[in-house]
């Protein structure tokens, strides 16, 4: 059900945190190896839509999707009632196989039982020997306030179970964040641009700015120029751990296109301070 998340089937939901791009995993040393086991299943990957505003405060998300888990008829054995898996007689249970190249012997996983070291004379009809089933699943997972654009969260243990009662992979969500009429994030940060009156750039003052929290005042400076770039402290991504990004205000001083007669005495009468 959606109601939330299984934390006895998710052991350790959060595992981690991360950006665009992986890493390489170690490398193994040459050697001889005990029995591999039944190997894990595999990892599910998911991208899911975000607006602008469920990734800038954080949000709970449901998402759905399919993975296979172990078969209820045979607990995840694949063996029918009443039988059970016998010894891989290729392998003698070891899960691995050696191969001689040249002077060099190389394991390799079983290739009659595919590493779990047995062998299935009596698979189950419900899943024919495989161990596994199909499952519709339902879940809310919290999305942490600031999470970027391309940027997911691994759960472990939420992807598909492993054959022969292997255990599960993990499950990668993707974000994908949607655009902001009026801001730009970068980081924690976030940008806009703003129209100030030609009169309030000479004189300075105060001017209401629209924020991600709703309005606010911003002090103009005495004589700014078009393109000064004004910062709001505290008006940008506000994590759960206490970081807080601000806003970025750029101004644009806009210039009338149409004057009267009056205004245009106004301007003229201002210009003859710099002539």
């Amino acid at each position: 059900d959606a109601q939330g998340i299984d934390m006895g089937g998710f052991q350790d939901l959060f595992s981690s945190f991360f950006g665009g791009g992986g890493g390489f995993g170690g490398f193994g040393g040459f050697g001889r190896r005990g029995r591999a086991g039944p190997p894990p299943g595999q990892t599910l990957r998911l991208t899911i839509d975000l607006s602008f505003e469920e990734a800038f405060f954080g949000t709970d998300k449901e998402i759905a999707f399919n993975r296979k888990v172990h078969c209820d008829e045979c607990k995840g054995s694949g063996a029918a009632a009443g039988s059970s898996p016998v010894t891989c007689p290729t392998c003698r249970g070891q899960g691995q196989v050696a191969r001689s190249m040249g002077f060099l012997s190389v394991a390799q996983t079983c290739p009659t039982c595919n590493g779990s070291g047995q062998k299935i004379d009596t698979p189950c009809k419900s899943c024919k020997g495989t161990g596994l089933q199909n499952e519709r699943r339902e879940i809310t997972i919290p999305i942490p306030a600031g999470i970027e654009d391309g940027q997911g969260i691994r759960i472990q243990q939420g992807g598909n179970a492993g054959p022969r009662g292997g255990s599960h992979g993990d499950l990668i969500v993707m974000f994908e964040v949607g655009h902001h009429d009026l801001f730009v994030r970068r980081g924690l940060h976030v940008y806009m641009e703003h129209d100030i009156a030609f009169p309030l750039a000479v004189t300075g003052g105060e001017i209401e700015v629209p924020t991600m929290y709703g309005s606010s005042k911003m002090k103009v400076t005495k004589g700014t120029e078009g393109g000064t770039l004004f910062r709001m402290k505290g008006k940008g991504v506000q994590t759960s751990d206490g970081r807080k990004g601000d806003q970025l205000v750029r101004v644009k001083i806009q210039i009338p296109k149409k004057l009267n007669k009056e205004q245009k005495d106004y301007l003229d009468k201002y210009s003859d301070y710099f002539t």
